[in-house]
């Protein structure tokens, strides 16, 4: 009545796909920055493209230079 399912991806390329999809996360990850506020109430990770300007504690901005 069931019929089993059969798997048409061979193991090493499901394994090398697996690989690659998960370096990709990696090099992604690394790519943040984490800002602490001065006065220790927060802290935040924004992507390094983005720069930060904190002219005081409590007027900080975060933004892309490209916009």
């Amino acid at each position: 009545m069931f019929k089993k399912a059969s798997c048409s991806i061979p193991p090493l390329l499901l394994l090398a796909i697996l690989l690659l999809v998960s370096s990709n996360v990696l090099a992604t990850s690394n790519a943040f920055i984490l800002y602490k506020d001065p006065l220790g109430r927060f802290s935040l990770d924004f992507p390094g493209t983005m720069k930060v300007q904190a002219k005081n504690p409590d007027d900080v901005l975060i933004f892309h230079p490209n916009a």
